[in-house]
């Protein structure tokens, strides 16, 4: 299998997308009631987010 080698900008723009995209589930569930599906969606997403922001980006 080949090894796909990408930009570290692309990289933080896919790393991005899926923080995005766990929140969007998360609120998902929120409004649907799932509240233990939730919560832990929501958690990863906070640690990714603080995790960028002390890297600076």
């Amino acid at each position: 299998m080949k090894q796909l080698h990408l930009p570290a900008s692309s990289i933080d723009e896919i790393f991005t997308a899926t923080s995005h995209n766990q929140s969007n589930l998360a609120l998902l569930y929120e409004v649907q009631g799932r509240y233990s599906e939730a919560e832990p969606l929501y958690g990863r997403s906070r640690i990714e987010q603080k995790q960028r922001s002390q890297l600076g980006k």
